[in-house]
């Protein structure tokens, strides 16, 4: 998925640097092209495998597997995923102003993808890169800072009880 999204980031990357003229580009922007390769590599793999090249998609609808949160949050992972929602969603729009177009557009990509699999919203959102970027220019700020360190002391503390309790199986 990441290899598909990030292709849009680097087609707004190359059309950028081209000054969003079409008539300048030229056949070496098929390189971006080369992340679709791995997934449909796996799709090919899961054809031949299982006879579905969609098997991974079938296997996120399987039973004990599918959560959703409904119009309030049901438990402390929901509040959880919303803090996490709410925190990516500011560092996203803070991408638009101190970010390249490129770099702000993927992670917002990124950031919607990761909200169509509410359970795994947190993981997913951790590979969006930029907004690591965004946030040490936020935190920056002392007051900010020290405001992190604690926060996330307390949620490593509470995430490591999660998993010693074996409420994450993985």
């Amino acid at each position: 998925m990441v290899g598909i999204l990030i292709m849009l980031g680097l087609a707004v990357a190359y059309l950028e640097s081209i000054d969003f003229s079409f008539r300048r580009i030229k056949a070496d922007s098929l390189w971006i092209a080369l992340g679709v390769l791995g997934p449909f590599a796996y799709m090919a793999f899961l054809f031949v495998k299982h006879g579905n090249p969609f098997e991974f998609s079938a296997a996120h609808n399987s039973v004990g597997w599918i959560a959703e949160m409904g119009l309030l949050p049901r438990g402390p992972m929901d509040c959880f995923q919303l803090i996490v929602l709410a925190v990516a969603a500011g560092l996203v729009i803070y991408s638009w102003r101190t970010e390249s177009r490129a770099t702000a557009a993927w992670a917002t990509i990124m950031l919607l993808v990761s909200c169509t699999r509410w359970p795994s919203m947190a993981r997913l959102s951790l590979v969006i890169f930029p907004l690591y970027v965004v946030a040490a220019q936020v935190l920056k700020n002392t007051k900010w800072f020290l405001a992190a360190v604690l926060i996330s002391s307390l949620m490593l503390v509470a995430l490591t009880l999660r998993f010693a309790l074996w409420y994450w199986v993985a």
